[in-house]
């Protein structure tokens, strides 16, 4: 009978402290039947931390000296100091608190190309950089889809760059995991292109089974292209390939040369970008 007049008297006044306290601050119940209102901190196995209302002093009190905790939710919790849970700020149980999945930053299966960099006799030429950032989006749209990859249009990429803040200078700066937060995208694709023109000596050689004798200068490109995908599991870059070539054109004796300078990187990045798909980064 003493028994069962505890309980009733602990669930009585439980509730009548919950009330009195508006539901606004939580109420330890101690097993020598003191109420304390509080603001719980936290509850750990080994230890509860607490403080009082109005008051920034933080309070410790060992489980075995609890009996049940009364959360200003209304919430009532058992306290059993053998299995104790982990209590957070708010009243709930970590271990009841729902999770939330994480989501990735980015849009799977998506790249991004950043615009090209094409330096010229050692100077940036931001033209020829348009036309082979066009060139490139092109090619590698047609291949993407192959692997189940969708390439963010280059007028939707220039926009997010211009809205983060980022203009055509800042983009060197700016690191793959900033740059992949901006696009919002799985890939960021980096092409540079370096060439640097040179003329050879003059030659003069004769082409005895021909009528004709064949003279004039020969012209020097040498070519550099980096290429390099970063993905959100590489550290420095999942796939990179440096190419470089010379190629030799002939030159008439007006010095004009037989084959446009600027379109021999086309040939160049058809082959970088077919074996880049080719690569295990999109197998």
């Amino acid at each position: 009978m003493k028994k069962l007049l505890f309980v009733l008297s602990f669930f009585f006044c439980a509730n009548l402290f919950a009330q009195q306290n508006d539901l606004k601050n939580d109420i330890i119940v101690t097993t020598d039947g003191q109420f304390l209102q509080v603001k719980v901190i936290k509850v750990g196995a080994d230890l509860l931390t607490f403080s009082y209302p109005g008051e920034s002093v933080v309070y410790e009190l060992k489980p075995d000296g609890i009996n049940k905790i009364v959360f200003a939710s209304g919430r009532t919790q058992n306290f059993n100091s053998a299995n104790a849970a982990i209590i957070n700020g708010s009243g709930m149980s970590e271990s009841l608190v729902p999770q939330v999945p994480k989501t990735p930053g980015f849009v799977e299966n998506t790249l991004a190309i950043i615009p090209l960099v094409f330096e010229l006799n050692g100077s940036d030429e931001k033209n020829l950089a348009s036309k082979a950032t066009d060139y490139i989006m092109d090619l590698t749209s047609g291949q993407a889809k192959n692997h189940g990859i969708e390439v963010l249009p280059n007028d939707k990429a220039i926009e997010k760059l211009l809205e983060a803040g980022i203009n055509y200078d800042d983009l060197r700066q700016s690191s793959p995991a900033r740059l992949r937060e901006i696009m919002g995208t799985e890939y960021i694709l980096y092409v540079s292109i370096n060439e640097t023109n040179k003329d050879s000596t003059k030659i003069d050689k004769s082409n005895y089974m021909a009528e004709d004798s064949v003279s004039g200068n020969i012209g020097q490109i040498q070519r550099a292209i980096d290429l390099n995908v970063y993905n959100p599991d590489s550290k420095e870059k999942a796939y990179g390939m440096d190419f470089s070539e010379q190629v030799f054109i002939r030159k008439s004796q007006d010095n004009q040369q037989s084959v446009p300078a600027d379109d021999g990187w086309k040939s160049s990045l058809n082959y970088l970008v077919e074996q880049m798909f080719s690569s295990p980064v999109f197998q």
